[in-house]
């Protein structure tokens, strides 16, 4: 099911996701929405290691801030 949702952003970031958006031949929303399933998907396996081991393992959270790290030099254009 889609909803609308209305978020208050800064005119800064509306003009990077729009100019994002049109570079990858997608919509803002759909962007938006592959960021939050992406971030969602980091977490739940960090979630299911910290369970199974009590504790969240240094390499991992390395590579969580890698992903993270290159997730945003992809949406913001940057290399």
């Amino acid at each position: 099911m889609r909803t609308k949702l209305t978020l208050s952003i800064e005119n800064s970031v509306i003009t990077k996701a729009k100019s994002l958006a049109e570079r990858r031949g997608k919509s803002v929303s759909q962007l938006f929405s592959e960021f939050i399933e992406q971030n969602n998907r980091i977490e739940e396996k960090l979630d299911a290691l910290k369970s199974s081991s009590g504790i969240i393992n240094a390499n991992l959270a390395a590579e969580g801030e890698q992903i993270y790290g290159e997730h945003l030099q992809k949406k913001h254009g940057q290399t």
